[in-house]
C-alpha cells in the first residue's frame, strides 16, 4: 500500500520510475556517443588523415575500421545489457501476425507442388506412334 505522506525509498518502485524514464533516454544517447569517441580520437590525434593532402596508409585504415567494429558490438552490448538492467525489452510491434506467415508459406508451398508437376508432366517423353507394317 502506498502512503502519500511518505516519501518514497530509493528501492521503491515509484521512486525509480522517474530514474528510468531519464535513463531509457541516456543510455541511446551515450552510444551514440561512445560510438562517434574513437573516431574523434583518431582524427583529432592526427593518427589518421582525410582530405587530398596527406594520405594515411592503408594499414591504418584497417586497423581503424578492425578497432572500430569491435568497438561498435561492445557497445551494442553494453546497451543491450544497459536496458536489460532497466527492465526495458524489445518487441517488434510491427510484426505480421504468425498465421499470415504460416498461410503464406501453405500457399506459397502448394505453388511450388504445382509448378512441379506440371514440370514433370511437360519433361515426360511423349509415347511414339506405333508403326505400321
Amino acid at each position: 500500500m502506498r502512503c502519500s505522506w511518505r516519501v518514497p525509498s530509493p528501492l521503491c518502485p515509484e521512486a525509480m520510475d522517474p530514474l528510468r524514464r531519464l535513463l531509457r533516454v541516456l543510455v541511446p544517447l551515450a552510444a551514440l556517443v561512445l560510438v562517434v569517441v574513437p573516431a574523434l580520437v583518431v582524427f583529432r590525434a592526427g593518427w589518421l588523415a582525410l582530405g587530398q593532402g596527406e594520405a594515411s596508409s592503408m594499414e591504418r585504415w584497417v586497423l581503424f575500421a578492425v578497432f572500430n567494429l569491435a568497438w561498435v558490438l561492445a557497445v551494442a552490448v553494453l546497451v543491450i545489457w544497459c536496458n536489460d538492467r532497466l527492465g526495458v525489452h524489445w518487441r517488434a510491434w510491427d510484426r505480421a501476425p504468425r498465421r499470415e506467415e504460416r498461410r503464406r508459406r501453405r500457399r506459397d508451398a502448394g505453388l511450388r507442388l504445382l509448378e512441379g508437376q506440371e514440370t514433370a508432366r511437360r519433361e515426360l517423353p511423349r509415347p511414339r506412334p506405333k508403326e505400321r507394317p
